[in-house]
């Protein structure tokens, strides 16, 4: 994108003074900014985003990461803040005091962001992992709900310099993914830490391993409710996109862990995709019975 030029042109005015009066001829010259007719406004494309931060043990240390996050973000000249940021934090706190778990998720997060103007909201998880902090984080868009970037990375989360650490790593990391969405990145559900492989194949992102939430298989009803926020249970359209674009390579990637069978969200009875002699086939009957495995996806940005 082209930055903004500005143009100064002289204008020159030439006032002449009647003839009949005899005066002098009087030359001012203004000088007025005259913008280019083919400037574009970097800060025009810029998404508003916020964030919001939750695991700290205190307030304090979730604003603080929140801020250095903010930050980052902005300097990356992708994103531009809003300016009642502290009131949307507020109305996030409103949110998990109706809720008897405490918790709020990644929909209604997006609901609130869409109330106060922004395109994306910045979620960060803090958990205690190992004698250190994992700072999970994921960019969600507030028309979808939908997961666009995902990024991570471990801090003391002692000092300053550790917040200005792990933000800047995070946000890199999550502008990566979205720069190379063809990569094997790693999606860490926030339920329980664990990590799952992911990457885009066509026109979505797919989970590489199966789900392993409480358990590794599932019912139908459970199937479709386990993913975690922001993924969920592909549905048959979705299945053969992947099938689309499934070269012997991605493939073999899909089902290096296991090859199924996987649920699908059809609303077919017993409705289940697996691999065999390495294809990915549909199938509705009864040869596996249930419970069966689950790979979740998402759509991105």
């Amino acid at each position: 994108m082209k930055k903004p030029t500005l143009a100064v042109v002289a204008v020159t005015a030439i006032i002449l003074a009647s003839c009949a009066n005899n005066q002098p001829t009087q030359q001012i010259t203004a000088y007025e900014p005259v913008y280019t007719s083919d400037m574009t406004f970097a800060q025009e494309s810029k998404s508003k985003i916020a964030v919001y931060v939750t695991g700290g043990k205190t307030a304090g240390e979730n604003m603080a990461l929140g801020n250095k996050i903010q930050t980052a973000l902005v300097y990356s000249g992708k994103y531009s803040t809003i300016e009642r940021g502290d009131a949307f934090l507020s109305e996030v706190a409103k949110e998990q005091e109706k809720q008897r778990s405490g918790s709020i998720d990644d929909s209604q997060i997006s609901k609130l962001g869409k109330q106060f103007g922004v395109k994306f909201v910045c979620i960060a998880n803090i958990v205690d992992a190992f004698g250190s902090k994992q700072v999970s984080t994921r960019i969600v868009d507030v028309e979808t709900a939908e997961i666009v970037a995902i990024g991570e990375a471990s801090s003391p989360l002692k000092t300053m310099e550790d917040l200005d650490h792990v933000s800047s790593k995070v946000v890199a990391s999550m502008l990566s993914s979205i720069r190379s969405p063809e990569a094997v990145n790693t999606f860490t559900d926030p339920r329980d830490q664990r990590k799952y492989k992911i990457k885009r194949i066509g026109d979505y992102i797919w989970f590489l391993q199966d789900l392993a939430y409480e358990t590794d298989v599932y019912s139908p009803y459970q199937s479709r409710k386990i993913c975690p926020n922001g993924w969920r249970l592909p549905n048959n359209n979705e299945w053969n996109n992947l099938k689309g674009y499934s070269t012997p390579d991605v493939l073999k990637e899909f089902y290096r862990f296991s090859t199924g069978p996987w649920w699908s969200a059809s609303n077919e009875a017993n409705p289940h995709w697996f691999v065999d002699s390495g294809e990915l086939k549909y199938d509705t009957s009864f040869w596996s019975v249930t419970p069966k495995y689950v790979r979740c996806i998402a759509t991105p940005h």
